[in-house]
Order: C-alpha cells, then sequence, then structure tokens
C-alpha cells in the first residue's frame, strides 16, 4: 500500500477515537450539544478548520504530503479543546461547616438548656463535712440548620446525589453536595437560581465546579444570599452553553 494513501487512515481514526467513541458512550449529551446554539456553531467551526486546513495543504505543493498529519493534529485539537470524551474525574470533599446538621423544622427541639436538666435538690440535714452538688447548666449546642434539598438528577449528563442549602450557626449559607456524581464536562460552573427546575443560568454565579464526585462538599454562598425551598442549584457548561444538572430544593 502506497504510504501517502495510508497516511489518510490517521485523521480518521483519530476522529474515530475521540467524537466517534464519546459519540457510542454519551449518545444523550450528543443530543445536548446539537440542541445548543452554541455547539453547534463550535461544531461548524470546528469543521470549517478542518476544510481550511485541508485546502492550503492540498494547494501548495510543500505541504501536500503533509495534509493527512495536518488533519490528524486538527482533529486531535479539536477533541481536547471539547474535551471528549468527557471522562475526566475530580473527587472533591470539603466541609465548610463542620456543626452537626438538623432540619429546618425540628431546630427548637435540638438546643439543650439548663433547663431541660434535672435539678439537684439540696438535702435538709447535712453533715459538717457534707456540701450540697452544684447544680450544672449545660451550654448550648452549636447547631447548623437545614432550609432546604433536592435530588441531584441529570439533564442530558449523567449526575446523582443531593444538594441541600445549610445555614451555619454563624448565619453563613453553603450548598452542600452529599453522595455525588456528576458527568464531566469542559467549563462546569455552579449556579443557585430562584425557581423550580431551572435549566438557564442566571440568580447567582457560585463559580467553577470542577467536582465529578465526593461523599461532602461545601460550596460558600455570598453574604446576604439566602436561598431556600423553590429556588434551584444549577450546574451549567459555560463553553457549549447547556445544562448538566440541577437540584431543585424543596423543604426539609
Amino acid at each position: 500500500m502506497n504510504w501517502k494513501r495510508a497516511a489518510w487512515i490517521a485523521p480518521v481514526a483519530a476522529f474515530a477515537a475521540t467524537f466517534g467513541v464519546f459519540a457510542v458512550r454519551h449518545p444523550a449529551s450528543v443530543k445536548a450539544l446539537i440542541e445548543s446554539s452554541r455547539g453547534v456553531q463550535t461544531a461548524v467551526a470546528m469543521a470549517l478548520l478542518g476544510l481550511i486546513v485541508l485546502v492550503v495543504f492540498t494547494r501548495v505543493r510543500v505541504l501536500r504530503a503533509a495534509t493527512p498529519f495536518a488533519l490528524t493534529a486538527v482533529v486531535l485539537g479539536c477533541a481536547v479543546f471539547a474535551d471528549v470524551p468527557f471522562d475526566r474525574h475530580s473527587k472533591q470533599n470539603r466541609m465548610l461547616v463542620t456543626e452537626a446538621v438538623v432540619d429546618a423544622p425540628a431546630q427548637s427541639t435540638t438546643t439543650t438548656t439548663a433547663a431541660t436538666l434535672p435539678n439537684v435538690t439540696a438535702t435538709t440535714s447535712l453533715s459538717p463535712t457534707t456540701r450540697p452538688n452544684p447544680v450544672t447548666t449545660a451550654t448550648p449546642t452549636r447547631m447548623a440548620i437545614r432550609h432546604s434539598s433536592g435530588a441531584l438528577r441529570g439533564i442530558n449528563h449523567s449526575a446523582s446525589g443531593t444538594a441541600s442549602i445549610i445555614e451555619s450557626p454563624d448565619g453563613d449559607y453553603v450548598v452542600r453536595f452529599e453522595r455525588f456524581t456528576v458527568q464531566g464536562s469542559p467549563t462546569p460552573v455552579l449556579y443557585v437560581v430562584q425557581g423550580d427546575d431551572v435549566r438557564e443560568p442566571g440568580g447567582t454565579k457560585l463559580g467553577a465546579f470542577t467536582a465529578t464526585e465526593g461523599t461532602t462538599l461545601d460550596v460558600a454562598l455570598p453574604a446576604g444570599v439566602k436561598p431556600g425551598d423553590g429556588w434551584t442549584v444549577l450546574i451549567w457548561c459555560e463553553r457549549f452553553a447547556t445544562p448538566i444538572a440541577n437540584a431543585t430544593q424543596a423543604a426539609v
């Protein structure tokens, strides 16, 4: 076989090993990209780049033999840009609120005070060497409050676990992800948005969300932002303008 013809196997193999494998393994994600205007624009731009390289290299005599290798480089570069096949893994755990957590309706029963402890009654007859035991007073226990919670559900991506809104004893709010998995994506960003099952960015942007799995992960909320029942925790892919997962918050 002529090596020049055989070289054209390289770009085909590169495409199959990246975009082809991704399409087979994650058909729902392909559907999400097709439905996203930015995803379509990105695909068209990549195709145009490949066409430009093909035209330039085939028209220039000294570059003609390197055309298949240039196309291979374009395919691999586009795959890296798109983060195909989306198999990035990042296990993250972080607890910003370390106190015990109670659900909001039960908070009034969780603080132990002196009034709930049995009092020690002094005896009426004491020997000179006997002194009554002092009445001990318990210090109120610091508790964090879970205001709302919701199941984390993938939107044309795989996701599982729970996301909750928790308030620390000092009044700070966090989004807590527990026993979660989220499919990797190129540029995932976290939002909290008012409304049920929100699938578009808005509200408060909390920054990049690069974790794909973990047991307990707290993300701090800015001062003054106090989401809860009727809000949505949204993970959004900025590169392709498509939702990855969300968790509608319901009162606990």
